[in-house]
C-alpha cells in the first residue's frame, strides 16, 4: 500500500523507520514538523527522508489547502499518524480512501485524552495499552483495530515503559496494515459514553506536594521523568526539577512534619525527606548543594 506518514516525535521515528524496512508497502510521503516546542521527544523526520528518498513537507495549518493538493498529489492508499498532537480535519482525514490510522498508548475506550503515560503511572494503573485505531475528527474515538496489553511494573518510569510500547508498536503496525490490505481487519467501535478522558496537565500538576503520601510523590516523579519535563520542587518560588524517588525502608517519626530535610548523602546526593506517611528518598535530582538537614522543601 501506498502510505502518506504524519509524526514528529520519537515513536514517529520508530514507526517510519520499520515502515521504510518492510518491502510491502511505500511511504509516498511524509508531513512533520521542522521544531516542536510541546513535544519534549520531538526528532527531525527530514533526515530519514533524505537518507532514503522520501518526498516530505512541513504542516501549516494556515496553507490547508496547499497540504490537501500534496497529499492528493501522492495518491496515497491510507495515512498513518504516529506522535501528533493537532487533530486531523475531515477534509485531510477523507483523502486516502481507507482514511487514517492512528495509535494512543492506552487502553481505549478508557482513558482517551492528554498525557496516557504520566496519568497511568501516577495513577498507579497496573497496565496500559498500545492502540491503533483509525482516526476520525474527535480525538481518540475512532474504531479499534489493534490493541496490545502492556502491563505496568511498580519500578516502571515515563522512559522504561514508553521504550517498552516502541517495543511492540512497529511489529503491531505492520501487522494491522496487512490485515487492512487482505481485508481481514476487525473493527471495534467505541461507543457514545464508553470509557473517560484524560485532561491536559499543568506545570501545578508535577509540584511535588510534601503533604501527599509517599507512594504518591515516588509515582508522579516517576511520571515525569524523562523523557518529559520532571517533577518540581518549589523552594522560595524558585522551581528545582526530581528525575528519581524511592521510598526508604526507615519508617518516619510520626510527629515530623512534611516536606522536612532527614538526611543527606553528599557523595551519592541523595536526599531523604519526610512526607506525609513515609520518608521519600531523592535519587536524581537538580537540588541546590546549599540544602541542609532541617531545611524545609516548601
Amino acid at each position: 500500500m501506498k502510505i502518506i506518514f504524519i509524526g514528529c516525535v520519537e515513536s514517529s521515528f520508530v514507526c517510519l523507520s520499520s515502515l521504510i524496512k518492510d518491502e510491502h508497502h511505500e511511504i509516498v510521503g511524509v508531513i512533520t514538523r521542522s521544531n516542536s516546542l510541546n513535544n519534549s521527544d520531538y526528532i527531525d523526520l527530514t533526515k530519514i527522508c533524505i537518507e532514503n528518498n522520501i518526498s516530505f513537507t512541513y504542516w501549516n495549518r494556515k496553507e490547508s489547502s496547499v497540504l490537501e493538493e500534496w497529499i492528493k498529489i501522492k495518491k496515497p492508499d491510507i495515512g498513518i499518524c504516529i506522535g501528533w498532537s493537532q487533530l486531523l480535519g475531515k477534509n485531510i482525514l477523507d483523502i486516502p480512501p481507507f482514511g487514517f490510522i492512528g495509535f494512543h498508548p492506552a487502553q481505549l475506550p478508557m482513558n482517551r485524552g492528554r498525557h496516557p503515560l504520566i496519568w497511568a503511572l501516577f495513577l498507579g494503573l497496573q497496565a496500559t495499552a498500545s492502540t491503533i485505531f483509525k482516526l476520525v475528527e474527535r480525538a481518540d474515538f475512532g474504531d479499534i483495530l489493534d490493541q496490545k496489553i502492556i502491563k505496568i511494573a511498580e519500578n516502571d518510569t515515563a522512559c522504561t515503559l514508553y521504550n517498552r510500547i516502541l517495543d511492540v508498536l512497529p511489529n503491531q503496525l505492520i501487522s494491522t496494515l496487512s490485515k487492512i490490505e487482505s481485508g481481514t481487519i476487525k473493527f471495534r467501535p467505541q461507543l457514545p459514553g464508553e470509557g473517560n478522558e484524560w485532561r491536559k496537565r499543568d506545570v501545578r500538576d508535577g509540584v511535588i506536594d510534601w503533604r501527599m503520601n509517599g507512594i504518591a510523590i515516588v509515582r508522579l516523579v516517576k511520571a515525569l521523568s524523562h523523557p518529559y519535563p520532571g517533577a518540581l520542587v518549589v523552594i522560595s518560588g524558585e522551581s528545582f526539577k526530581v528525575w528519581d524517588a524511592a521510598l526508604s525502608s526507615i519508617l518516619k517519626p510520626k510527629n515530623i512534619e512534611p516536606g522536612k530535610v532527614l538526611a543527606i548523602d553528599r557523595v551519592k546526593n541523595i536526599i531523604d525527606v519526610a512526607s506525609y506517611d513515609s520518608i521519600v528518598r531523592i535519587c536524581k535530582h537538580e537540588l541546590p548543594n546549599s540544602i541542609s538537614v532541617g531545611d524545609y522543601l516548601l
